[in-house]
């Protein structure tokens, strides 16, 4: 596990929420894991990413793969809902200040019924509040982007998502899940919860589904 550029520690102070090209984080995760197999001696992982690291995920086995015989994406935001008119005034944005910090309508509330993970989430200095221009126009893109790519995919995957999802739509995984033609494939949307799917109050479930997936996996 690394912290994506533009977030945690890797960001520093001046970088937090900001990224110069999608393209990089696949780069990253190239070397990350070379590496990670270099220092364990194992010849392949699996990968597991959430949300935007979902569609990091996608992409990377839809492109790259490399490393790589199986995954597991939770949320991932294959499907960013954005009007005309926004896309158009990002893109100007993005083009003209790509550091310039937006407000996004993410109500924490929304990420997990557990009111501690929420508070927590709210008092973290290390989550941004505030994308960059750039960077939420690299997501969208991104978003944009995958079903080019998401046929690519050969490796068993498994794919996550809560039900009452109101921060990515529950059906940009279904979407995905219909669109891969890998035939180790499974889904699986949680009723009732909400982006946060690891983090939520009944999340004994989840980890249950993705224990008993890897078990056959490994």
């Amino acid at each position: 596990m690394h912290d994506l550029r533009g977030h945690g520690l890797t960001a520093g102070p001046n970088n937090l929420g900001y990224v110069d090209s999608f393209n990089l984080f696949l780069n990253d995760l190239e070397n990350f894991i070379e590496l990670m197999l270099k220092k364990t001696g194992f010849n392949s992982a699996i990968l597991f990413g959430h949300s935007m690291g979902g569609l990091i995920v996608l992409h990377y086995l839809g492109r790259i793969s490399k490393g790589i015989h199986a995954a597991i994406t939770s949320g991932a935001a294959a499907i960013v809902n954005i009007s005309t008119g926004s896309w158009l005034m990002l893109s100007l944005l993005n083009a003209l200040s790509p550091r310039y910090r937006l407000n996004l309508p993410i109500n924490p509330e929304f990420l997990t019924h557990d009111k501690r993970v929420v508070e927590e989430y709210i008092n973290d200095p290390l989550v941004y509040k505030k994308p960059t221009a750039r960077m939420l126009h690299e997501l969208i893109k991104a978003s944009r982007d995958i079903w080019k790519y998401i046929g690519n995919i050969s490796v068993p995957i498994m794919m996550m998502h809560g039900g009452e999802d109101k921060v990515v739509p529950p059906k940009a995984t279904q979407d995905a899940f219909n669109r891969l033609r890998v035939s180790d494939k499974v889904i699986r949307i949680y009723n009732g919860m909400y982006h946060e799917i690891l983090n939520e109050l009944n999340k004994e479930i989840v980890y249950k589904d993705i224990l008993d997936w890897l078990r056959t996996h490994t």
